[in-house]
């Protein structure tokens, strides 16, 4: 586990049949520019597994997702905020004099108890094997700058209500809605349905095949032309599939403008979770829902018959993102404004996943001859 490029491994955790060139290092420290209040983004750079963090002392306020998407302002402190999935970002206040809260703390070394620590977890939700080499709940030292608390920053300033013991990411919500969007979000004059999935597939020799309406995004000339630079019906042979029976499918979305929004809905038929990223785009997360036991059928709302099966929609206080966590057998509802014409990859950002072929191409309005004219001039042999 790396903070900054930074981390420390116990070489005695190393099994016999990988062996490693291990040294010992010192645990590195995580260093805060303030004496006891600083702003923090932490982005999960990994490729498989989500992350939850959680403080020995004082508590952490969640302030926005993705970058720059402001969450509710009623957001409660939390002693511990996860899970923060690969490819999602969030900035946090790290708060040394709110209250502890007893409970987080519970279970871990005394001896640890009068120095601040960052723990930091690994999800396990895509460990299907337990690894003897990994630690996969690790601590590291936070170490504040010397000096007094500034005014805003003292205990008197806290709200009375004591930070909460773990807050849910996926739970969190949006600040209220702009009233102009109001109307535009609730009515999308587009709809759209995808369906994606992971299977080992005898056509592709017994290896993983990933899908999204079962079309892949496997780049097998990393040096060939771009899409962008491609006549439409070039696209298939540019991007061969991994076995016979699919084609490569781009949809097409050929009006566009900020009064058109678009509805898509990603269905996940998979065990396992996946966080989809949308390259060129934010959206805002209006519902998410994973199927009970044995109900895993999808969600169409193309489909007349799927009324009863459409999940409530926030749209009074959505969340803003551009990376988002299909549960697993679920689905997530999104809307946005076709505004940003182009090509544009929607892709799982478990590397090994999307690595398999789990993304899709979207279009976007028309593509603009200067856009394409310069793309021609990329990837050139």
């Amino acid at each position: 586990m790396l903070i900054n490029g930074r981390g420390f491994y116990n070489c005695s955790m190393a099994v016999t049949a990988r062996p490693i060139n291990c040294s010992l290092a010192e645990k590195p420290a995580v260093r805060l520019a303030g004496s006891h209040r600083v702003k923090l983004r932490i982005v999960n750079t990994g490729i498989t597994s989500g992350l939850t963090l959680s403080l020995s002392h004082g508590a952490m306020r969640l302030v926005a997702v993705d970058g720059a998407s402001p969450v509710s302002p009623s957001t409660p402190a939390a002693a511990a905020i996860g899970v923060l999935y690969p490819g999602e970002r969030m900035d946090i206040i790290v708060d040394r004099t709110a209250p502890i809260d007893t409970d987080s703390t519970r279970g871990h070394n005394q001896a640890d108890s009068d120095q601040p620590q960052l723990r930091i977890a690994l999800d396990k939700e895509n460990m299907g094997l337990k690894n003897f080499a990994l630690t996969r709940k690790q601590s590291f030292p936070l170490v504040w700058k010397a000096g007094e608390p500034d005014a805003a920053s003292t205990p008197a300033q806290h709200d009375a209500k004591a930070p909460v013991s773990h807050f849910v990411l996926g739970e969190a919500s949006g600040p209220p809605l702009d009233p102009s969007l109001l109307a535009l979000i609730e009515h999308p004059q587009e709809t759209a349905v995808l369906y994606t999935t992971m299977l080992v597939r005898a056509a592709n020799h017994n290896r993983p095949v990933g899908t999204v309406n079962h079309t892949s995004w496997a780049v097998s000339d990393p040096k060939g032309r771009p899409l962008l630079s491609l006549d439409r019906e070039q696209w298939p042979s540019a991007i061969p599939q991994p076995t016979a029976a699919q084609t490569l499918k781009v949809p097409w979305f050929r009006e566009s403008g900020p009064g058109r929004w678009l509805e898509l809905v990603i269905n996940n038929f998979d065990d396992k979770g996946h966080p989809f990223h949308m390259h060129g785009y934010s959206f805002y997360v209006v519902a998410s829902r994973r199927a009970q036991m044995g109900q895993a059928i999808g969600y169409n709302p193309l489909d007349p018959a799927a009324a009863a099966q459409a999940p409530p929609v926030n749209t009074a206080s959505p969340l803003r993102k551009d990376t988002v966590y299909v549960p697993p057998q679920g689905h997530v509802v999104l809307r946005f404004p076709l505004d940003n014409d182009g090509l544009w990859l929607l892709h799982c950002h478990v590397l090994w996943h999307q690595a398999a072929g789990m993304g899709i191409v979207l279009q976007v309005g028309e593509i603009p001859a200067g856009a394409r004219q310069r793309a021609s001039t990329l990837c050139v042999k």
